[in-house]
């Protein structure tokens, strides 16, 4: 574990970071945390300052077989899946875990701001979405009912139906970087609720979170190899969601991520959960209340350096108040502060590493090459001039681009960061649309003082989420997921337990001995 006292630049001083603190860095099966078969490691980098914080180990092919084996093992004992503990004992091993984090999250918020770079605020915030996610699948877990199933009417006398939720088995799961606890809570606690084992591999670029989450379990009472945790990049991902022991497969990511997982469950078959990106639109009425929907849309493109899967980063207004609208938003993203995740008043960070900016800048540069796009915020880059280095170059500006044609492709890939690309409108159907002329399908947002007006857009839609007056929230009573390139499956809500859980029917006899007599 690297000790370094970590500074970043800002405004010609240095600003201390936190040191990294001890944390786990090695693979999690079996209940404990072990290095690789081999000598691997992958390191792992402040985004902030270029530091190295930490090596981890890297799983090869015998530690993913390794990991699968022992989820397999715990899922088939009666320590745990079928013949496990009931819904009520789950639960409470999911609210242990919550009270633990968040006896502890200023401590994790520390470490997962290290890792990914976003300001300490945003990632005590995650920390408390993370709490309620654990406590509200402890709620669902000790709802369920008995494994045995409930009754069903079969609508023939002789014979009784019983319908069983049992858990799908072993579960895949592979996570991002920009979300890392979060997206790995949003997997791991339905799939605890259901009864499932799981193997778990986080992003190479943010893992460390994730692989301190086995501790956290192991500390709540999960029995050991329910959860395994195997770090590593691409060519691990592959291992994992190919192996020929695992039942379900639930992988957030890229598109190009999402179809190669869709290829590799193809063969066996086997059910897969796809959370992929987008390309969100925001839609602002003529009616909208314009200070309110500042805020929002500066919420939906600027949190987390705009590296959101549901980032709104697509605004359409309406021709009537789009010049007040337009300047109102330039002004407010002019203020945004960027620099040291860790200084007071920073409310963006640098993006999770410089090939990521790197990406985003290719984008201005496009943006910058198109005649009829106008650069309005962002074009000299006046901030992160002063804060990037040879070592670390992942700070970028917000970007604002009016007049962006639809077939540029600032309006039609998913940039990930914090880029806004404005259109104006003058009709609802051409709002709808505009937005949905897009091939993904995540979330979109509407703002309207007309509640009509906004279930109509709502309605015709399509997207998993849909926001009336606000943007960014996914409180967890409720799915989410998309529809057309986002993917499909949902994470969050009662759904989200649905996706580790299968149906199986049960069909007796009421009377012993009873035969239909069909051959006799």
């Amino acid at each position: 574990v690297s000790v370094l006292n970590c500074c970043v630049w800002s405004g010609g001083s240095r600003i201390p970071m936190p040191a990294p603190p001890a944390t786990p860095t090695q693979l999690f099966i079996g209940g404990v945390y072990c290095d690789g078969h081999g000598s691997a490691q992958d390191v792992v980098l402040s985004p902030a300052t270029g530091d190295v914080l930490y090596h981890v180990a890297k799983a090869g092919r015998e530690d993913v077989d390794k990991a699968v084996r022992a989820a397999r093992a715990a899922f088939d004992s009666t320590t745990w899946g079928i013949d496990g503990p009931d819904g009520a004992a789950r639960g409470a091993i999911l609210r242990r875990m919550a009270a633990a984090l968040k006896e502890q999250a200023a401590d994790w918020a520390v470490l997962e701001s290290l890792d990914n770079g976003k300001p300490l605020a945003e990632a005590k915030a995650d920390m408390e979405a993370c709490v309620e996610v654990l406590e509200y699948y402890a709620g669902l877990a000790e709802g369920l009912g008995p494994m045995e199933g409930e009754v069903v009417d079969t609508g023939d006398a002789d014979l009784v139906g019983r319908l069983a939720r049992e858990p799908v088995g072993v579960v895949a799961m592979v996570t991002p970087w920009n979300f890392p606890l979060f997206q790995a809570v949003a997997k791991v606690a339905p799939a605890v609720a259901a009864g499932c084992a799981m193997v778990l591999k986080p992003s190479p670029l943010a893992p460390m979170t994730t692989l301190r989450l086995g501790a956290l379990a192991e500390d709540a009472g999960l029995p050991a190899g329910v959860l395994n945790i195997v770090a590593g990049g691409v060519d691990c991902g592959r291992l994992l969601v190919s192996h020929s022991d695992v039942d379900k497969v639930s992988f957030t990511g890229s598109l190009r991520g999402g179809r190669e997982v869709m290829q590799a469950c193809a063969a066996f078959p086997r059910p897969v959960a796809l959370e992929l990106g987008g390309k969100g639109a925001l839609v602002v009425f003529a009616d909208a209340d314009v200070a309110a929907a500042v805020d929002w849309i500066l919420c939906g493109i600027f949190l987390n350096g705009g590296q959101v899967c549901c980032a709104t980063s697509r605004l359409l207004v309406h021709e009537a108040v789009a010049d007040a609208v337009v300047a109102a938003v330039v002004d407010a993203a002019a203020k945004i502060k960027l620099g040291d995740p860790f200084a007071e008043g920073v409310n963006m960070g640098p993006l999770i590493s410089t090939p990521q900016a790197g990406n985003v800048r290719k984008y201005l540069d496009i943006a910058k090459a198109c005649g009829s796009c106008k650069v309005v915020l962002g074009a000299t880059q006046p901030q992160a001039a002063g804060l990037n280095s040879e070592r670390a170059s992942g700070y970028v500006d917000p970007i604002i681009v009016t007049d962006v044609p639809a077939d540029s492709p600032c309006w039609t890939e998913e940039i990930f960061g914090p880029f806004l690309c404005v259109q104006r409108f003058a009709a609802e159907e051409e709002a709808v649309a505009a937005v949905n002329a897009s091939s993904y399908g995540l979330a979109h947002a509407v703002f309207t003082s007309d509640p009509a007006c906004a279930r109509r857009v709502a309605r015709r839609v399509r997207a998993g989420t849909v926001w009336v007056n606000c943007t960014a929230a996914a409180p967890a009573p409720l799915p989410f997921g998309g529809v057309k390139g986002s993917g499909f499956g949902r994470e969050l809500g009662p759904q989200g337990l649905d996706e580790y859980l299968q149906s199986k029917a049960v069909v007796e006899p009421r009377a012993a001995g009873h035969s239909w007599n069909w051959y006799a």
